[in-house]
């Protein structure tokens, strides 16, 4: 024991450094979960405003959104929480109106390349999710 106490006394310096790191990791993962958590509370919500979904919600940006979710699907691999984040609590006339966007600016039908984009990253579910976020939309 008094090995021990020797060690520490000459190398206290070393240990108080290590601890604090050690505290200071704990806490940096522990912000990053509670900011993980409030950015999954406010992105069902970057909408506000709400209607009975047959019109947009003043504010709307169409593309914006759709440039994000080019974004999402751009380079290897698909940025999913990015996708999730944009589509979000879309109503129906929203959803449409990002479809005609994305064809307009990036010449692509969004639900057959967001299948595309997702079907080799997510499983089975969730690219049914997708199409079935699709689903009773009409495109124009």
């Amino acid at each position: 024991m008094n090995k021990f106490f020797d060690y520490v006394g000459t190398n206290w310096k070393k240990i108080l450094i290590s601890v604090m790191v050690m505290i200071l990791l704990y806490f940096l993962g522990e912000i990053t979960g509670v900011w993980s958590k409030l950015r999954s509370l406010v992105k069902g919500h970057k909408h506000a405003g709400a209607n009975d979904g047959s019109t947009p919600r003043p504010g709307y940006d169409p593309a914006a959104d759709a440039s994000s979710l080019h974004t999402a699907f751009a380079g290897a691999g698909t940025d999913e929480d990015s996708v999730w984040n944009v589509m979000g609590d879309l109503n129906n006339a929203e959803k449409a109106l990002l479809w005609k966007e994305y064809k307009q600016q990036f010449g692509g039908d969004l639900v057959v390349e967001g299948t595309d984009e997702l079907s080799s990253w997510m499983n089975s579910e969730d690219v049914q999710r997708w199409k079935d976020y699709w689903q009773g939309i009409e495109f124009s």
